[in-house]
This record gives C-alpha cells, sequence and structure tokens, in this order.
C-alpha cells in the first residue's frame, strides 16, 4: 500500500519533473512475487490518480521486462563480473562481483557521498527474476532517466547501483536522498505517531488537496510568507528544487488534521456536499440538506466528522445555543464575530446579529514573574498584540486582558535562593517584562490583573464550588475541585477522565481521586498566605483566571488564548471550575491555543524552549542579535497554532525578508499619484490580508499576500523607475497592514557621509557565537560581532555614489564588488543609497 513516505516521494518526482519541464515515469516494481500483487498494483494507482499525480509514461513492470534484463545479465558476464553462487536459503542465485569496492557518487543536497567495503549482492535470484538494484539500473539506462529522487535509506542501495552503472558502462542519473520523515519525538515515523497508508487518510475524510499541500512541504522549506498551496498546479509552477532539504523532517499530525480544516472551509457549499456523500450514514433533511452542510462546515476537520455533527442539529439552527456550545465543540477562534455567527445562524440572520456585543473581550494568560522572558515566552504577547491591532483597524471595541501570576511556587524558590522578599522578585520580573515587551513593539493589555490583587474573588468562587458540590475541603486547610462531579472534564483537551494522568505533583492522603486539583493551599512555613475560611493559605493557579476572567470579563471572554501546553490541565481545569460554579454563564466562547518555540540545532532534533531545559534565548539578545522586525516577521509567518523553530538561519532569512518589505516600500514612500496597477494593487492587499486574517488570524496568509503585491510593484518599477512616484494608493494599504502587524516602519537610520546621504538599519543586529550543545541561559551570547557598517562601510559607499554622478562607471563597480564581498549591498535610489546586509 502507499504509506505517507511513499507519496511524499512520488510527489516531490512529480514537481521536480514539472517544475524543469520533464517527464514522470510510472515504474512497477513487482518482481517479489509474494508481495506484487495486481490487488496491491490497483490500489497504489488509485492513491496516486485521487492524489493528482498523473505520469506520462508507463506503467513499465519490471516482470515483463526479462529480455533486457538479461541482455544485461550477459554483457556483465562477458566482462567476468558475475557468478552463481547459493544465497541464504541455499538456493542458486547469480551474484555481482564489483571490480571496486569504494568509490563516490554526488548527490544533490548532501554532495559528495563516500562509500566502502560493498560486498558481493545478488543480480538475479534463484527463481529467475531480477534483483531491485539491478533492475532499477537496467530500467534507468534503458528509459534515460536523469534524476532519481527518494529517501536517505536508500544511501546503501545507491552504491550498489552506482557500481552496477559503471560496471554497464551507463551514465548515472543525478540523485537526491530525501531526509526521513520522523514523528514527534524524533523516531522514523510509524503508525503510532499517527502515519498511515494514503487510502487509510481517504476512508477518514482527508481531501487530497490537503494531503498533497502538507506533503510538499514536509522536508522542503517554503518560500516567504506560504504554509499552503491551492492547487497541485499552483504547487508545480511555485515549486523550487534548490528548497529541498537533507534533514530529517517531523510528522505533525495536528498540523496536517489543521490543514484538512481549512482546506474544508474553501469547498463550495455544493462540492461539499457533494464530497460528504459517502460519508453520510442517513440522508441529510430534505429541502435542508446545504443549510446542514453549510451549519456544520467549520467544526469539521475531517469529512467523516459530519455524520456526528449534522446528528447534533434538530430542528432551525438556534444561534445563541451555538454560540453558548462553541467552547465545548469548537477550538478555533473567531476573528470576525459577526462573520461566524452569519454562518450558523442561517435561519435567523437578525437573531444572530442581536447577539453580537458592542465590545469583543479578550483574555489571554500572561507570564508567571520569576525570571525574564525568554523569546519562546514572546510569542503569545506579540501575536495577541496584532490581534488587537487588526480587530481595533475594523473598529472593533477590544477589552484586552491579560493576566500577570504573581505568586506561585517558582516565585517563592527564586526569593528563598536570592534571599530576598517575593515581593521584590515580582516587582523586577514585571518591570522586565514590560520592557521586553516595549523592545519588540508590543503594546500593554488594556488591563493587567495580577493574582494576589484577586484573592477576594477567588474565595468566593471557591465557596460557590463547595456549595454547588464541586469542590471540598478535607480539612487540612486545601481546597480541591472533585473531578468526578463534572461529567464533562476533558472535553477543551479531547481526553476521557479514565485515561489521565495526575494532573499536579506532591499528592497528598487528602484528595479524592489523584484527578482531583487543589484550589487553596495551605500555608507553609516561610510562605506568603492570606486568609480564608479553610486557615491561612494561598490560592491554586488555575482558580486564578477563572476569578479574574469573571471580574474582568463580566459577561465572558468572547476569545480565550494561550499556549497549546496550557489546554492540558490549566485551561481545562479553568473551563470545569467556571462552568461548575456558574453553569448559566457563558466562560469563553472560543479558545486559541499557540504552538510552542523550538530550538533547532543542527544534528538535533527540536526540542521545546523552556527555563527548565535551560535552552532560552532572552528577548534583550533576540533583539539585539536579529532586531524586532526580523522576530515579527518570524512569528507571522507561521500559523499561531503551530510548532515554530529557532535558529540563527531561520531569523537571518526573515530579517532579509523584511528588509525586502521596507526596501519596496522606501522607493513608493514619495509617491504622489496613483496608477491604475496601484489601486488594483492595494484593493487586493487589502482583501486578501482582511480575508486571511477572519480566516483563523491567519497571519501566514497576509503575509504572503504583501510580498506577492510588493514583488509586482518592484517589477513595474524595475521595468519603468519613474513608476516609483505612482502608486500612492498601495504605499497607504502598505503602511496599514504593516502597522497591524506591529512592524516598526521608521527602523533606519541616516548619515551624512562626505556629502551624501546614505540610509541604513538604525539597530546594527548582533551575531552570537554559540558554544558547542544546547546553549543554556547564560550561554547565549558569550561572544559577539557587530554586523552594522562601519565607518569605513560608510565612506566607501560615499565614495562610489559620487563615482556614479561622476559616470566613473570602473571605480563605482570596483567598489560595488568590493562591498558585495564584506557581505553588503547597496540600492541606488534619487534619495541617496540604502546600504543593507545580503
Amino acid at each position: 500500500m502507499l504509506h505517507l513516505g511513499g507519496a511524499r516521494t512520488a510527489l516531490f518526482n512529480y514537481l521536480f519533473a514539472r517544475y524543469h519541464g520533464g517527464e514522470v515515469i510510472l515504474r512497477i516494481e513487482d518482481t517479489d512475487r509474494a508481495r506484487s500483487t495486481r490487488e496491491f498494483e490497483r490500489s497504489q494507482l488509485e492513491d496516486l490518480a485521487w492524489l493528482g499525480l498523473t505520469f506520462d509514461e508507463g506503467p513499465y513492470r519490471q516482470s515483463e521486462r526479462g529480455e533486457l534484463y538479461e541482455e544485461a545479465v550477459r554483457r556483465l558476464s562477458e566482462a567476468g563480473l558475475v557468478y552463481e553462487a547459493q544465497d541464504e536459503a541455499g538456493r542458486t542465485a547469480l551474484y555481482f562481483r564489483p571490480s571496486a569496492r569504494s568509490g563516490t557518487f554526488r548527490d544533490a543536497l548532501r554532495g559528495e557521498i563516500r562509500f566502502s567495503n560493498v560486498e558481493d549482492f545478488v543480480v538475479r535470484k534463484s527463481d529467475g527474476t531480477p534483483s531491485y538494484n539491478f533492475a532499477a539500473v537496467v530500467d534507468d539506462a534503458a528509459m534515460g532517466v536523469s534524476h532519481v529522487i527518494r529517501g536517505e535509506e536508500h544511501l546503501p542501495n545507491t552504491a550498489r547501483q552506482v557500481l552496477l552503472y559503471r560496471a554497464l558502462g551507463e551514465r548515472e542519473p543525478e540523485f537526491v536522498h530525501l531526509g526521513l520523515i520522523l514523528g514527534p519525538d524524533g523516531k522514523k515515523l510509524s503508525k503510532r505517531h499517527g502515519a498511515a497508508s494514503i487510502a487509510e487518510y481517504r476512508s477518514e475524510g482527508y481531501l487530497p488537496k490537503a494531503l498533497v499541500s502538507y506533503l510538499a512541504l514536509l522536508g522542503c522549506s517554503h518560500p516567504e510568507g506560504r504554509e499552503e498551496f491551492a492547487s497541485l498546479d499552483e504547487l508545480a509552477r511555485e515549486w523550487d528544487p534548490s528548497r529541498l532539504g537533507a534533514s530529517p523532517a517531523t510528522f505533525d499530525a495536528d498540523r496536517l488534521l489543521f490543514v484538512n480544516a481549512r482546506r474544508i472551509r474553501t469547498l463550495s457549499t455544493e462540492e461539499l456536499y457533494e464530497r460528504l456523500d459517502p460519508f453520510l450514514d442517513e440522508p441529510l433533511p430534505e429541502g435542508r440538506e446545504l443549510l446542514a452542510v453549510e451549519a456544520v462546515r467549520d467544526e469539521m476537520r475531517l469529512l467523516s466528522d459530519a455524520p456526528r455533527l449534522v446528528r447534533e442539529i434538530t430542528g432551525p439552527v438556534d444561534p445563541s445555543a451555538f454560540v453558548h456550545e462553541l467552547p465545548e465543540s469548537s477550538e478555533a477562534t473567531f476573528a470576525h464575530v459577526v462573520e461566524v455567527l452569519d454562518r450558523w445562524a442561517l435561519e435567523d440572520l437578525e437573531s444572530a446579529r442581536e447577539l453580537v456585543r458592542e465590545r469583543v473581550g479578550l483574555y489571554v494568560c500572561g507570564p508567571t514573574v520569576y525570571n525574564h522572558i525568554h523569546i519562546g515566552n514572546a510569542r503569545a504577547p506579540l501575536f495577541w498584540d496584532v490581534v488587537v491591532r487588526y480587530l481595533r483597524s475594523r473598529d472593533y471595541d477590544v477589552m484586552f486582558v491579560q493576566n500577570i501570576t504573581d505568586i506561585e511556587d517558582k516565585i517563592i524558590n527564586k526569593a528563598n535562593e536570592e534571599g530576598v522578599s517575593w515581593e521584590e522578585i515580582v516587582r523586577r520580573y514585571i518591570d522586565s517584562f514590560h520592557e521586553r515587551l516595549e523592545l519588540l513593539g508590543i503594546g500593554l493589555p488594556d488591563v493587567e490583573p495580577r493574582a494576589t490583587e484577586h484573592i477576594p474573588g477567588m474565595i468566593s468562587l471557591i465557596e460557590d464550588l463547595i456549595e454547588s458540590g464541586h469542590a471540598y475541603a478535607p480539612g487540612n486547610g486545601d481546597v480541591y475541585y472533585d473531578v468526578e462531579s463534572y461529567p464533562r472534564y476533558g472535553q477543551l483537551s479531547k481526553q476521557r477522565p479514565e485515561e489521565m494522568r495526575e494532573t499536579e505533583k506532591g499528592t497528598t492522603g487528602y484528595k479524592k481521586s489523584p484527578l482531583d486539583f487543589a484550589l487553596w493551599k495551605a500555608s507553609k512555613p516561610g510562605e506568603p498566605a492570606w486568609e480564608s475560611p479553610w486557615g491561612p493559605g494561598r490560592p491554586g493557579w488555575h482558580i486564578e483566571c477563572s476569578a479574574m476572567v469573571e471580574k474582568h470579563l463580566p459577561d465572558g471572554a468572547d476569545i480565550h488564548g494561550g499556549g497549546t501546553d496550557l489546554r492540558f490541565p490549566h485551561h481545562e481545569n479553568e473551563l470545569a471550575q467556571s462552568n461548575a460554579a456558574h453553569s448559566d454563564h457563558t466562560f469563553a466562547r472560543a479558545w486559541a491555543h499557540h504552538g510552542m518555540v523550538n530550538l533547532a540545532l543542527e544534528g538535533q532534533v527540536s526540542n521545546k524552549m523552556a527555563k527548565s531545559l535551560g535552552n532560552v534565548l532572552d528577548v534583550e539578545r533576540a533583539v539585539d542579535l536579529h532586531g524586532r522586525n526580523a522576530i515579527r516577521m518570524w512569528f507571522l509567518q507561521s500559523h499561531y497554532s503551530q510548532p515554530i523553530d529557532y535558529s540563527e538561519e531561520i531569523l537571518d532569512e526573515k530579517r532579509r525578508s523584511y528588509e525586502r518589505l521596507l526596501r519596496l516600500y522606501r522607493q513608493i514612500s514619495r509617491s504622489d499619484t496613483s496608477s491604475e496597477l496601484s489601486d488594483d494593487l492595494a484593493a487586493e492587499l487589502e482583501e486578501r490580508s482582511d480575508r486571511a486574517m477572519r480566516d483563523d488570524l491567519n497571519t501566514p496568509e497576509a503575509v504572503a499576500a504583501l510580498f506577492e503585491v510588493t514583488h509586482r510593484a518592484g517589477q513595474e518599477i524595475a521595468a519603468r523607475p519613474e513608476a516609483a512616484r505612482e502608486f500612492l494608493a498601495l504605499r497607504d494599504a502598505l503602511e496599514e497592514v504593516l502597522t497591524v502587524f506591529g512592524f516598526d516602519l521608521s527602523e533606519e537610520a541616516a548619515a551624512e557621509v562626505e556629502g551624501v546621504h546614505i540610509r541604513y538599519e538604525e539597530k546594527p543586529p548582533t551575531q552570537y557565537i554559540y558554544p558547542e550543545g544546547i546553549p543554556s541561559a547564560e550561554a547565549f551570547g558569550q561572544a559577539s560581532v557587530e554586523l552594522g557598517p562601519s565607518p569605513e562601510t560608510l565612506e566607501k559607499v560615499a565614495c562610489r555614489e559620487k563615482a556614479r554622478h561622476e559616470k566613473d562607471w570602473a571605480t563605482a563597480d570596483r567598489l560595488r564588488d568590493e562591498l558585495h564581498d564584506e557581505g553588503w549591498s547597496v540600492e541606488d535610489t534619487p534619495e541617496g543609497p540604502i546600504v543593507s546586509r545580503r
């Protein structure tokens, strides 16, 4: 059966051929009579056709090409390179004896590959059929195959095949050995990671476009801002073989599911209804088929979800019921409240609109202040800063609440280690948090509540839980939430309580169940404490957010944000507490969980960036290293819900990406008219970016729109330089979108050198040289080299500009080449040269 690895290999071969205008040859290796059947062949051909992968020649079956193989055997025999011997089963087979046991071959991704000690191997098996390696070489030569793309597990086979090519006097194709596909644990992909055959993905309700789009970027870096492709044809046009990688690729089943859900939302209602037909176990309500399909569309991640979702709809769609149930049935963010309600309330649009409040309430779990935030911690505040900017740009009245946990074990431990009060630790690191937000250009929330300011509200909430039978005080000063009392526990994280492990360390003998969690903790000697009905103590972590949402968003949170690591147990516990205490009140209407930041070091599997692992990069150093605009570009070019890797190379690429955008903006910044092209590009940018943000806050798609429209503007300016003054509408649209995304358009400086006005970046990044291994918080940035333009560089730029004005092209070209060799590029503009790093 065709599995993920084979499907990816077939896809990359297809895209490579289409990119180069070549042909795809389909060969069926059916010489293994025990494993090769026409049923297996039919299944694989159906899978390829379902994926949309067509071929220009074939299929050719090796079982039908015996004469060709026998001719090649004859040639080897005449050269004295084959002999008969007993195989491992004691049967007579034909073996190949290489004239050389070692050598090299070239791999397009890995460079020169050395091999040695190749032993004799079978070319014709005892049943007369050719071996895999022998048949592949003979077929490659006969068919004129120029390129072979396959997985790195074939490297040993390639060494044998190279020796056969040379023995037969045939030209070797160019080899590309793709990196392995790994599971999230860094081990070879298997079914326990969610891997399956293509047929299984089909039967589960995945769309072929979703699978193709995901596989195309598995082990292949994508163009700027692109994480998905609309179709196979679009992919074939834009796919670039230079983006293939030799490093292992990590398969993310959740990401694939996310891509599939997005694809489902792009289908027309009629097309979706047609695709659902094989999955529906009973007919949809007559005359309401399309309404029912549209009503469940946004809840579907797989087509096979449809029967369950449709069964939940009884009678006319009640918009208020769907809004109330949204936290239990969806983790998707509604970035535009009216649009979401319009989709649900198909029967009664006016009633749906009445439900929309004037204010959008946003609550995000903030930091526990016991250390400086690292770059991974910055993902949440930066993302929500963009969300708030976007909603306000669309005239929403946003109430943004982000809490601070200012009492917790880590804070107390830090204070004890330093011999200072816990209040001192809190003050220090709240100040540090605000300073680092400012470095990144992130605004403060409207309300920044602290846990210790809301203890009376927490106590009141705990009392409500005890009174309603959802919590208990065992008499030792603690209070615990009774998980068994709340049957819907696990709904947010999609887990069953009987399959869960204990969520808190340090179990005491007072819990009814290991899953029960602390709402109030009795005080210990030397710890801060507050009076309560159960004795002195302090609140548990989870109760804090429930109380703060209730206080500052009394109508409930429209969107509740936090990291994927908070979904369980923190957010699960918040939801259980709040719903149990006030069942008639909405706690959160939608949840948005952002992915973790991983540290990607060469030769190692990515690890979650965390203070406990000692592999963190402080925000202050990150800004010095890359600049805040590069950091924003890095975050925004990945969907918030997905993990993201950090490395020097990745951030350097994002810095260059932003500089390209800024360069175009500078070119058109003095526009005083607007051409038809400018108007069209401005309208396209506004429409595409807004559509992307409404689609689950899809910043990568919005960024892709930025690059695509600016590229087309740049082409016009390159062909007609005077057009740079004709992009007034596009300039304004760019300013609006870049401002919503929080980019700093003024981040540059200028210098007058010998009468020449030179512009360059205001804060030159610093390149940090890491010690070997995973760097610790202290190890980051032990040595550094400034990369900003030196006075000597600026002087050379000024001399070149003077040479250009004097038409001394030889000197200007020489200086340009010198600057290029030193790592600088110079853009010539009517306002003077702009210097940037290459």
